[in-house]
Formats: C-alpha cells, sequence, structure tokens
C-alpha cells in the first residue's frame, strides 16, 4: 500500500456558514491542535520560498523549480477545512485503512464541501507513517513524490501533491492530524485545500507556531503577508511577555516566513506574534489569546534567559560579560544576580 495519495477536483455550489472562530489563529473546541498549526505554517513557508524551503529542509533535489512552481500567496485558516481534515484523519487511524474515500464509502468530495460550503474548489493530500508525528517530514514527503527514492519531476504528472502544495487556486487549508498505536501506519494526516465564492479572509498573519526542527532547539515561526508588497515595521514573538525580535527566514520581507530560535531548555512558554505593518496597524497572532510549548499549564515560570532578558528590556541596556549597570544593583555587589531579577520581576507584577 502507497503510503501517500492525491486528489484534486473543481466543483461549484452550496453555501457557507459562518467561521466558527473567535478571532484568526484563536483555538476552538480544540482546533487546531499544535501538530496542525505545525504542518500548515510550514505549507506557507515553501508557497512563499519554494526554493528556500528545499535547499533548507529538503536537499539540492532539481524540483520545485521557479519556472514550475512560482512563490504563491500563503493560505489562510479555515475552521471547517480543519474540522473535516482531522475527521478523516481520525477515520483512518481508527479503522486502519488509508484511502481518500472514507471507511463508510462517503467519497471525498461529498465529505469535503458538507463542511465546506460555498466552495469554488477543493483538493486533499494525505500521508501517513510510523515517523510523521511532527509537520515538518509529511510535508517534505508529499513534496518528494518518491518514485525509486528519488522526487519525481515537475509538472510529471506524477507531482499532484506537490502541485496541491503550490496551487495559487487555493487560498484556505485545513489541516488534520491523528494517532492510533493499534494502527499500521500510526501517524495520519489529512491536508484539506479550498477556495470559497466570497473574497478570502485576509490577516497579515496568516500561520504561526512553535517547533523543534533543531536538536535542542525550539523554533517560533510565522509568516507574514502584505498583499501591498510593503515590509513590516516591527515583527516580534512575545514570549512569556516578553518580546524578541524575528527574522526573515524565507521568502521577501513582505510574503515570508519569520523566525526565532531559542535553545530547548525545556522551559515552560506562552508567546503570541506581533507584527506592525507599514501602515502602522498592530497585527497579533492569535488574535486575542496566547499558544503554548506546554498544554498542561499556564506558563507563569521565568529561565535564567528570561530573567535576564526582563533586566535587558527595563534597564534598556545590554549586559557587558553577563554584568548590568550599576544602577539596578540593589545589594551593591558589582553583580546583577537573581536577587535583582526576582526584585524587578516583582516591581513588574510578575511574580509574587
Amino acid at each position: 500500500m502507497n503510503r501517500y495519495s492525491i486528489v484534486i477536483a473543481l466543483i461549484l455550489g452550496f453555501s457557507m456558514p459562518a467561521n466558527l472562530m473567535a478571532g484568526y489563529g484563536d483555538p476552538v473546541n480544540g482546533y487546531p491542535s499544535q501538530t496542525e498549526r505545525e504542518i500548515f505554517v510550514l505549507t506557507n513557508a515553501v508557497r512563499t520560498a519554494p526554493v528556500e524551503f528545499r535547499n533548507t529542509y529538503i536537499g539540492s533535489y532539481n524540483i520545485l523549480l521557479p519556472e514550475n512552481y512560482p512563490a504563491v500567496e500563503p493560505v489562510f485558516y479555515n475552521y471547517q477545512l480543519n474540522f473535516v481534515a482531522r475527521l478523516h484523519s481520525q477515520d483512518m487511524a481508527e479503522n486502519n485503512f488509508f484511502s481518500h474515500d472514507s471507511f463508510d464509502g462517503t467519497s471525498t468530495g461529498d465529505r469535503i464541501i458538507s463542511y465546506y460550503t460555498p466552495w469554488t474548489s477543493w483538493g486533499e493530500n494525505i500521508v501517513a507513517g510510523s515517523s510523521y508525528s511532527t509537520g515538518l517530514l509529511p510535508l517534505i514527503l508529499l513534496l518528494r513524490e518518491n518514485s525509486s527514492g528519488e522526487p519525481v519531476p515537475d509538472k510529471s504528472g506524477q507531482d499532484g501533491h506537490r502541485a496541491n502544495i503550490m496551487s495559487s487556486n487555493f487560498h484556505e487549508l485545513g489541516a488534520g492530524y491523528a494517532y492510533s498505536v493499534t494502527s499500521d501506519y500510526k501517524n495520519y494526516w489529512t491536508q484539506d485545500f479550498g477556495r470559497a465564492y466570497q473574497p478570502y479572509p485576509y490577516y497579515a498573519i496568516p500561520s504561526g507556531s512553535h517547533l523543534y526542527l533543531i536538536s535542542n532547539t525550539i523554533s517560533f515561526m510565522a509568516t507574514f503577508f502584505d498583499p501591498d508588497g510593503s515590509p513590516p515595521q516591527s515583527a516580534k514573538v512575545i514570549i512569556n511577555n516578553l518580546p524578541y525580535d524575528l527574522s526573515l527566514h524565507m521568502g521577501s520581507q513582505s510574503m515570508g516566513t519569520y523566525l526565532l530560535e531559542l535553545p530547548n531548555d525545556v522551559d515552560c512558554r506562552d508567546y503570541f506574534f506581533q507584527f506592525q505593518d507599514a501602515g502602522g496597524t498592530l497585527w497579533r497572532f492569535p488574535e486575542t489569546t496566547a499558544l503554548t510549548n506546554n498544554l498542561d499549564k499556564t506558563c507563569i515560570s521565568y529561565s535564567l534567559a528570561e530573567l535576564i532578558r526582563v533586566l535587558q528590556v527595563v534597564s534598556g541596556r545590554v549586559p557587558v560579560n553577563g554584568n548590568m549597570s550599576a544602577d539596578i544593583d540593589i545589594n551593591d555587589d558589582q553583580r546583577v544576580g537573581l536577587a535583582e531579577a526576582i526584585h524587578i520581576l516583582r516591581m513588574l507584577g510578575a511574580v509574587n
């Protein structure tokens, strides 16, 4: 059995219920999950910078060539597509099968359009495998379309997954993930792409997530898109209420992926992304809530690095040889240590 498959369809009809999101990117009823956010932000990374993504995460293969798959606008989140994509992943995991059609025989099209309305087009990618528990590996497999261990050529008629991911015809996406220890492939992923009748929703930060792409490193990745082609005035991720600058990772400043990498020291981190566009509008992702790398609790503790970061923000100065200026040396020992950090945090109301 192949571990991946593809279907693309262009069909007309129906009407679409209101999106159930409280704010753009906000979690609603457990949608999307952390792993679903991962493949979403990575999908936008390859859409907006296919060659850079290939070179960074896949290798120097002769695929995703600019003449075949030029950069396209990012896709935006759609709750209905997320719901139906996860529904299908759960169906495959629980019933131990791998197919676009549902276990009960419902066709792919009937399943998708029963939730995603009104639509003008849709497409679906599915992938499964025992090692595909995070978003990067399944996306790489979908882009490679391996044949005899090598990626199939662009526009060969065998690169349907790649075509779906890079299609400018699609403006929205829902990614669904499910796991079952008793199934053959364990991890099941579904990407449901769509385009609706009405203008697609615009939000300057279409996607964002933390990921574990490098050993001992936590990465904070977000997509920025300005249809007028203007770069943002600022790009930040706010972690435990402390601002960190994001750097352009790939793509252009006005349509690209921004990144911050920190040591993965197992600290609990709540975070959100914040961009200020060229016109001065401040955009936040998620729009009204925060994301976390620890789903079991609210992250109210601070690591040593974050304590130092607080001191940097408060003093407006960068430490020299690990020391801060003497004007906040409360015990006059020529060092800014834990006592000063706790003192500053108490003044900020961050700890009791």
